[in-house]
């Protein structure tokens, strides 16, 4: 079986993002709690994740971050709006699912 460098390159983003949500969890959690450097840690991952559509390249995907930042400096007549949205919905979508389950998970006492 053999991957396309744009599987490749999906996979190593995805490899590379694990280990910094890992570190960074690992930094975090000497200084803050357990919940809350897992947050971060995944807030991170997911940043590093979100898959945006490229413009002009149907049928392809990038991070988000990415795309808004050529879109936002790079083009001429670029519109980061759409990338932008998606990156923010997504980890306003993780906060709301991370903290929810703290709050239906949480020792009652």
């Amino acid at each position: 079986m053999e991957f396309s460098p744009y599987q490749i390159s999906w996979l190593v983003l995805f490899l590379g993002s694990l280990v910094v949500s890992y570190i960074t969890y690992q930094w975090l959690r000497r200084r803050l709690s357990v919940f809350s450097s897992l947050c971060c840690g995944t807030v991170v991952a997911l940043f590093f994740l979100v898959p945006a559509p490229v413009p002009g390249y149907s049928g392809y995907y990038a991070p988000a971050y990415i795309v808004l930042i050529f879109e936002a400096f790079f083009q001429i007549n670029g519109s980061p709006a759409y990338s932008g949205q998606i990156l923010m919905l997504s980890l306003v979508g993780l906060m709301v699912v991370l903290f929810a389950g703290r709050y239906l998970f949480r020792n009652k006492r």
